[in-house]
């Protein structure tokens, strides 16, 4: 009997060992910073985490614990701030040792994200932690995803002290893993954009989008903007675009400023279209620049100031915009906004015109065909001409069409001139039309055909333009 008692003594001192061995860990709410994750989803995530803590050996998941009566404050679930001294106070009221806290965040319809933290009550330092992981809503499915994320925190003993960082310096919204994780997501994303996988790409962004990441919300934007994976929607590309723009990102701001200009997805409002342009501008945004620019120059929701235009062209021309070179070429040429110099006009078309813009080409032959701050040289008019022209420029073609009429360096070619002179005039270019016109009348490059001659000079003369106005007069005279 006395034996027996002695083991029975001893077994019972062997389970008091065992019990007080046991660390209890605190599961503190489960914290939602973005207000999106569903409730009952925040409180399954902290009742796995419970049991997968409780499942590891030596350690017990505690989940009632009553935050608001810790902290005196209701909103610990959205901000994830507890105070060293806190946590010490919740030791004590607990028994716990150590502290979890975790948070979750919507990844898509059937995943969130969640991150964790153990802390020291103690010294309220952080002692391990996990970064980021998507975890299924599935109940099954992310109790094992809490399992594993319960042994990357405790590995069946907790790990030394290593730091004496603290939760309240600390938070995961803002932590590096959980940035370092988004832009993994983000570039993903991308990469899947850049395959023309849209699709793919959207789902990426999205999540990231309702959670606030800027660049995927500007992606996203342009995406339905141009119906690229998604049905086009303007009305959501500025709901996107505009959520981006309040968070500074410049292409969103820029590109919320043009709808405003344009009135797409939204009511055409040029004020509120240089208030954006503006904001992107200051950030140095070539192309916020120059639409800023062509506001000041236009007079379009702010007074018109060409001397304004030419300091914004001048600042996104120099970042190599090459719509800005060729107005600022454009400014030079006219003195508009700035004392006319035909160099500098030239400087800045050519700069445009090598890049392959169609106006810059257009002027820089016009240049070339007067001996506007260059030496007068036809066959480079030309040549500059006919790359604008072969873009589709009507003037260009125009003028490409005068020099095959009268033989100015090229051969001389009615039925060339014929071939320009009708591109440009099928798209609306008066001049060319008359030009047109008064080939069907004399009969250059193309059967005489009055009838046909007529309906050009009509054509033209519809525009406004004066010679073809004059011609109608004298054949109806005749």
């Amino acid at each position: 009997m006395k034996k027996l008692l002695i083991l029975l003594l001893s077994a019972l001192s062997m389970m008091a060992y065992a019990q007080t061995d046991v660390k209890k860990v605190a599961i503190l709410e489960t914290v939602d910073k973005m207000g999106n994750v569903p409730y009952g989803v925040l409180l399954q995530v902290r009742s796995s985490l419970t049991y997968a803590i409780s499942s590891n050996a030596g350690y017990e998941g505690y989940d009632r614990v009553d935050m608001a009566a810790i902290t005196g404050e209701q909103n610990f679930q959205r901000t994830g701030m507890v105070s060293d001294e806190q946590i010490k106070r919740l030791g004590e009221m607990t028994g716990a040792a150590y502290v979890l806290i975790a948070e979750a965040a919507i990844y898509d319809d059937q995943n969130i994200i969640i991150a964790a933290k153990i802390l020291d009550v103690e010294t309220g330092g952080v002692m391990s932690s996990t970064p980021p992981a998507v975890a299924p809503k599935d109940p099954m499915k992310m109790a094992e995803a809490c399992i594993r994320c319960s042994q990357t925190l405790v590995g069946g003993k907790m790990p030394t002290r290593t730091t004496t960082t603290t939760y309240s310096q600390t938070g995961y919204a803002s932590s590096t893993t959980s940035q370092t994780y988004l832009e993994q997501q983000y570039s993903k994303g991308l990469d899947y954009y850049k395959a023309e996988d849209y699709i793919e790409a959207i789902n990426i962004w999205k999540p990231l989008a309702e959670q606030g990441h800027a660049d995927a919300q500007y992606n996203l934007a342009v995406c339905y903007y141009n119906g690229t994976g998604v049905v086009q929607d303007y009305y959501a590309a500025v709901s996107w675009y505009r959520k981006a723009a309040e968070q500074g990102q410049a292409n969103a701001q820029s590109r919320l400023g043009t709808c405003y200009g344009t009135g797409t997805g939204v009511a055409q409002d040029y004020y509120a279209a240089v208030s954006w342009f503006r904001k992107a501008a200051e950030q140095g945004l070539a192309n916020a620049q120059y639409n800023l620019a062509l506001c000041y120059y236009n007079g379009y929701g702010v007074t018109q100031d060409y001397y304004a235009a030419v300091s914004w062209f001048r600042k996104s021309a120099e970042q190599g915009d090459v719509d800005a070179q060729s107005w600022l070429g454009t400014c030079y040429g006219t003195g508009t906004g700035v004392a006319q110099d035909y160099y500098a006009a030239v400087s800045w078309f050519r700069k445009a015109a090598e890049q392959g813009h169609a106006d810059a080409q257009k002027n820089l032959g016009l240049c070339y065909d007067n001996g506007y701050g260059v030496a007068q040289d036809y066959y480079a008019a030309v040549s500059w001409y006919r790359k604008a022209a072969e873009q589709g420029h009507a003037d260009a073609q125009n003028s490409l069409a005068i020099c095959y009429h009268n033989g100015t360096g090229i051969a001389q070619d009615y039925y060339a001139a014929v071939s320009w002179y009708r591109k440009a005039a099928e798209q609306g270019q008066a001049n060319a039309q008359y030009n047109l016109g008064l080939c069907y009348y004399n009969g250059y490059g193309v059967t005489q055909d009055s009838y046909a001659a007529e309906s050009w000079f009509r054509k033209a003369a519809e525009q406004g333009l004066t010679e073809a106005k004059e011609v109608l007069s004298r054949l109806k005279n005749k």
